[in-house]
């Protein structure tokens, strides 16, 4: 389930909270806000060890790079996937 600006809705954590704890399975539940996790009062303390965070920056890598020629996608190379996946299987 994806839940798009949790901090409006704190109430809805608890409940998180005993779903996760009776099913553990990865990826149950996506909550994503304009808010930074840590930061958001309650939060972090409710979900400890039951949530990773990834930040996601507003450009994309390619923007960032200045390569301005949108005509091609960009294509990350198969040792940037295995990267990035490594990094995020460490941060669970």
């Amino acid at each position: 389930m994806l839940i798009d600006e949790i901090h409006y809705a704190p109430e809805l954590l608890p409940h998180i909270k005993m779903t996760v704890d009776r099913d553990r399975r990865p990826g149950l539940f996506w909550l994503t806000g304009s808010q930074q996790f840590h930061l958001m009062k309650g939060v972090s303390e409710s979900l400890a060890g039951r949530a990773a965070v990834v930040f996601l920056l507003g450009l994309s890598r390619k923007e960032r790079a200045g390569r301005t020629h949108l005509d091609r996608p960009f294509l990350p190379a198969p040792d940037e996937i295995q990267t990035v996946s490594m990094q995020v299987k460490r941060s669970r």
